[in-house]
């Protein structure tokens, strides 16, 4: 799936489902993020990124160097730089998608769609291992799961987007996607968490600190229909690797940190060169669904509803 510039027209969201402009929340407020804030964060990658040259000057190869320079220039030029590494491309890529997804929950003539986290078995990275791991290759065998668990025939869509977080006791990488789900492809994910990868199961090791990691639940369905619109949608795309602590209070208390940090140095920079070596069509999967010029379209699959049920 390609993505055309960030400076096209193409990524404009549909009317009525912009994100940075609507909401249906009952509160009336807008999450999305604001054009200011993600050029502060920029500003701020680049500060970090800047701050891991001059500490580590004699010790970066020449290698590695030139790709922190590199990714500083994107994030320093004036206009907006096509990398998953700068959140002002993001943000209009993402404004992009969530209102196209949005229109498509609405409309799709699929009935029920449902938010899906899957954290598959093999995807927590070494901290210092996280540049050798190829996002297509990853999604490939997610999509080869998915369709032996009959995804390639089930009426619907889906829609997935790699996310990643840091686990700073075990030093590693949780690699994840979250997604949207519609029709038939719903049930997919209830063939899917019996499989011996994305199995539940209760998995503990020793932290740094000596105190117990708690597994996550690999396979998330939310049962409930989606509200707060576009709330759930945007946070399919994110922008943001966070830093969140996992421990055990005791035996039978499991606690993750729910305040969400900022990846430590020199993993932060190590996450944000390795974004911006892929593209945002590397980090997608999607069954049932195609690109066209006015966003996405149900690929060929005939529907089970008529258009606009919910």
């Amino acid at each position: 799936m390609r993505y055309k510039s960030s400076t096209g027209s193409s990524l404009l969201p549909p009317r009525g489902y912009d994100p940075a402009i609507n909401t249906r929340r009952k509160d009336g407020k807008i999450s999305f993020e604001t054009d200011r804030a993600a050029a502060n964060e920029d500003r701020l990658r680049d500060r970090k990124l800047k701050a891991m040259e001059r500490k580590l000057r004699k010790k970066l190869d020449k290698k590695i160097k030139k790709k922190l320079t590199a990714l500083r220039r994107k994030l320093n030029a004036d206009h907006v730089s096509e990398t998953l590494a700068s959140a002002r491309y993001m943000r209009k890529l993402r404004r992009w998608v969530a209102g196209y997804l949005w229109k498509l929950t609405i409309n799709s003539g699929f009935g029920r769609v449902r938010f899906v986290t899957v954290v598959p078995r093999h995807w927590e990275i070494g901290a210092d291992d996280l540049h050798l791991v190829d996002p297509r290759q990853l999604l490939s065998a997610f999509r080869s799961a998915l369709n032996r668990c009959g995804a390639n025939h089930a009426r619907g869509w889906m829609f997935f987007y790699i996310h990643g977080e840091y686990e700073p006791a075990a030093n590693v990488f949780h690699i994840h996607v979250h997604g949207l789900a519609a029709g038939e492809m719903i049930g997919i994910f209830d063939v899917l968490r019996n499989k011996p990868r994305f199995k539940s199961r209760r998995q503990r090791s020793k932290s740094a600190e000596g105190k117990k990691a708690v597994s996550i639940q690999r396979v998330q369905v939310r049962r409930k229909r989606l509200t707060n619109l576009p709330d759930p949608i945007t946070y399919v795309v994110q922008s943001f690797w966070p830093s969140r602590a996992q421990y055990m209070l005791n035996e039978k208390d499991p606690k993750r940190q729910t305040r969400k940090r900022r990846i430590p140095e020199p993993y932060h920079s190590q996450y944000l060169v390795w974004l911006n070596r892929w593209s945002f069509g590397d980090m997608v999967l999607t069954i049932g669904l195609r690109r066209t010029k006015s966003g996405f379209d149900i690929s060929g699959r005939k529907t089970n509803i008529q258009k606009g049920s919910k």
